[in-house]
């Protein structure tokens, strides 16, 4: 493999920061997101279909996002439109616990979704970028 060129690395930049702040914010968000569901009055039976729920919830929107992605918004705009979504419902979900338990499950199963685009639109963004560097390297 040849060194990464300058520019390209520049410009990818941004995405590597935002990359790593998800990142660390999911795993702060995962270590306590069941203990928030407690609190909010969900018994062991709600969290674990709450957790259950937003694995399949997870699971439904990785192609529903790359759809968006390739067919309406394209990739950087369906990225930002994700994480203005996860941010919107992660408030919500730190709104005063006073909501129905269920909404805690929801909103949960939701941010799950949400954060889906990440992980498949962040390493297309990555893997075009590289491919125009080939391209224009030649």
């Amino acid at each position: 493999m040849s060194a990464a060129h300058p520019s390209r690395s520049a410009s990818l930049a941004p995405l590597a920061v935002a990359s790593l702040m998800v990142g660390a914010g999911l795993g702060c968000w995962s270590a306590l997101a069941m203990v928030m569901l407690q609190a909010r009055g969900l018994d062991d039976v709600g969290i674990g279909l709450a957790a259950s729920a937003g694995a399949i919830g997870f699971v439904i929107s990785v192609p529903t996002w790359s759809h968006v992605a390739d067919t309406m918004l394209g990739r950087p705009r369906s990225l930002a439109a994700a994480a203005v979504l996860v941010a919107v419902l992660a408030l919500a979900f730190g709104l005063p616990p006073d909501l129905p338990p269920v909404a805690g499950g929801i909103l949960y199963t939701l941010i799950m979704g949400m954060t889906a685009p990440w992980l498949l639109l962040v390493d297309a963004i990555t893997r075009s970028e590289e491919h125009t560097s080939e391209l224009q390297s030649r």
